[in-house]
């Protein structure tokens, strides 16, 4: 049925259409260029969300359109050496305006742009979408997707082939030539300073060049790119120079504090807005502690998202402006290798690293990276017995209180603890009537808010930020209870997603977070502005160490003018290079995590009242139950109670308990015989 109905509708192709492709046949190279012209001039408007937009752009900067027209141009050429070139135009086309629309889509929920890594992380995305999008709206893209990939399949027996002469050396010379241009231009461009390979503020940098071209950057730019003149020589005398500032500034103090580094989820002091008034202060513990404690401004590497890049450039100490356009190291590299950090560096001195995160382990592969950078142990979501959550379903950060205290309990010793929050993150819901703030006890109200028609959402966000200074109050007070030498610092991963510019904000920029330093033993109060690579380096020194390769370099490198050009080196050198900062051998190894500090345990299995159930310690709602190494429907009751539905049990089943969440399963416990 399928094919007859086909088979009509390419006979009406054929006789009424098909005489009208027939003509362009002819010039296939120049209407192979107007083709792409169409579709750059599109993709813009998509992106800017605006044809006016995208026609100032294409007539103010046409040197920039243009280049990219020639880079879809590019793409589209490859079809000069088939004969269904017209669907390769087609689906070619379709691709480009497909990424168009696609950033699109995103930017109306984040302030980065679509970049190749977004579709590396699309697991990670599809798992949390339903936060950002009603189900209306996701069965709509579904739908669209759906649609387009049929109309496409279709499009493969509707367009006819090319029917001319083929003259496949001429089309592979004419591809080459499009190839051999961009290469030519793209040099020439980055060489007169047209264009950049790596960008700062991403969000401009598509506004200035163009959603193709730095589209296209983030397909191919990945990792460190090696710098010019590297060598074992030059890894060397930055070495000996690391070498000398270590002698000069050995301490012989032994007497190492906790270290613990809480990271908050989109995290910002909203009295810095211009403006905009609160019915409360919505920070105020953050500001007595920012007034009286180590102190300053943190530039981190993104604005409105980005959590696991900060990361990267607080926990290893690497600027992620060295990496590719829009990357995410998580999921390129440290997923996959070994590399130092500062939890390595650590270990040296006798520390246990601990990571913690009140959201799935998962998520940006963080199971494997932190295994990877030397954590010990990794407790999140999955191993945590009571948390409360928003409204939108995020884990709530008071229940990070307890991973902390049950981490420094873990230990004999001192502990190096990185904390990762999740209550800040978006997206805000903006439809919240005022029985909906009141039943959610959400007590702040907002007004003069910039971003005026999202004054709803913002009012949402100040609420969560007013619980997380409740949190950081909490913490505080609980760490000074316990006789241990111990320091905190608090700060923020990215400012929020909200329409937000420098020219909203009293001081700083939109990528400027603040941090402070909270310790119980007397810590001289600096005042200082930092990047977010220098952050852990600045701490540390502040106590006295001095360990590990970047830690030293920043500390003793930092006011260098080959500062930033020494660091790309030995990042290079670190992860693709030839190790000779570690002569020739890398030394760390890939820890053995542990996931969770609380073992979980079977302690005895019932049948009571015709019902199953398993009793022991540290239950989650991620715990499942295995009977005979199947698994059943579980009902989580409590930390130490699980109802197994629907099984009856008999003498003999071997019940374990499998904590699991998706596709990733953590282990197995003990086995009980009933």
């Amino acid at each position: 049925m399928l094919k007859k109905y086909l088979g009509c509708i390419k006979t009406v192709y054929n006789d009424k259409i098909r005489k009208h492709i027939k003509p362009v046949t002819k010039y296939s190279v120049v209407n192979l260029l107007l083709l792409a012209l169409l579709v750059n001039f599109i993709v813009e408007c998509f992106s800017r969300s605006s044809v006016i937009k995208a026609v100032v752009f294409a007539c103010t900067k046409p040197h920039i359109f243009l280049y990219g027209v020639l880079i879809i141009a590019m793409t589209m050429s490859f079809g000069l050496v088939i004969r269904r070139r017209y669907f390769w135009y087609l689906l070619v086309s379709s691709l480009w305006l497909a990424g168009g629309i696609t950033n699109y889509v995103i930017l109306s929920a984040r302030v980065t742009p679509f970049t190749f890594t977004d579709i590396v992380l699309l697991g990670d995305a599809l798992a949390v979408w339903h936060l950002y999008y009603s189900k209306a709206k996701m069965f709509m893209m579904v739908t669209g997707v759906v649609l387009a990939i049929i109309a496409i399949i279709v499009c493969w027996f509707l367009l006819p082939k090319y029917k001319g002469k083929l003259n496949r050396l001429t089309g592979a010379i004419t591809a080459a030539v499009f190839t051999i241009l961009v290469y030519g231009v793209t040099s020439l461009y980055l060489n007169f300073g047209v264009v950049k390979s790596s960008f700062a503020n991403i969000a401009n940098a598509y506004k200035n060049y163009g959603f193709t071209y730095c589209f296209s950057g983030s397909v191919i730019n990945r990792g460190v790119r090696k710098p010019k003149g590297y060598s074992s020589e030059i890894i060397q005398q930055i070495k000996d120079g690391i070498v000398a500032n270590d002698d000069n500034n050995k301490q012989e103090e032994k007497d190492y504090p906790n270290i613990i580094f809480v990271q908050l989820e989109s995290f910002f002091n909203p009295n810095n807005l211009k403006g905009t008034t609160f019915t409360e202060n919505p920070v105020p513990y953050f500001e007595y502690l920012y007034e009286n404690y180590p102190h300053g401004y943190l530039s981190v590497p993104s604005f409105g998202a980005g959590t696991a890049n900060t990361e990267v450039e607080v926990i290893i100490g690497m600027n992620i402006d060295d990496f590719g356009t829009g990357e995410y190291p998580y999921k390129t590299i440290f997923n996959k290798q070994v590399c130092e950090s500062t939890a390595f560096d650590l270990r040296e001195l006798g520390y246990t690293a601990h990571a913690i995160h009140n959201n799935t382990a998962g998520f940006y592969s963080r199971h494997q990276v932190f295994a990877n950078l030397g954590f010990n142990t990794f407790t999140s979501v999955e191993f945590m017995t009571k948390f409360d959550t928003t409204p939108l379903g995020w884990a709530k950060d008071s229940c990070l209180i307890q991973a902390i205290t049950d981490c420094m309990d873990y230990s004999d010793g001192v502990d190096y603890i990185y904390t990762i929050s999740v209550q800040g993150h978006g997206s805000y819901p903006n439809d919240y009537t005022e029985e909906d703030y009141v039943a959610n006890n959400m007590h702040i109200r907002v007004s003069d808010f910039a971003d005026e028609e999202n004054t709803g959402s913002f009012t949402y966000y100040v609420n969560q930020i007013s619980e997380m200074d409740q949190f950081v109050r909490n913490l505080v007070t609980e760490l000074d209870k316990r006789d241990e030498k111990t320091m905190v610092v608090f700060y923020g991963d990215h400012l929020p997603t909200f329409d937000l510019d420098d020219d909203d904000l009293k001081e700083a920029s939109v990528y400027e977070t603040q941090y402070v330093v909270w310790n119980n033993f007397d810590l001289p109060m600096v005042e200082k502005d930092l990047q977010a690579y220098q952050l852990t380096a600045h701490v540390l020194d502040m106590v006295g160490i001095s360990q590990g390769t970047l830690i030293e370099y920043h500390q003793a490198y930092s006011e260098s003018k080959d500062y930033l050009k020494n660091l790309k080196q030995l990042e290079y050198d670190m992860l693709y290079g030839g190790h000779y900062v570690y002569d020739g051998e890398v030394p760390f190894e890939k820890t053995d995590i542990k996931y969770g500090v609380r073992d979980i345990v079977v302690k005895g299995v019932t049948f009571t009242n015709d019902e199953t159930w398993v009793i022991g310690d540290n239950f989650t709602k991620y715990s499942k139950v295995l009977i005979n190494n199947k698994e059943y429907e579980t009902e989580y009751v409590s930390d130490f109670l699980i109802k197994v539905k629907d099984y009856n049990l008999v003498e003999g089943d071997v019940v374990k308990i499998l904590q699991r969440n998706g596709t990733i399963s953590f282990y197995e416990t003990n086995e009980v015989v009933y």
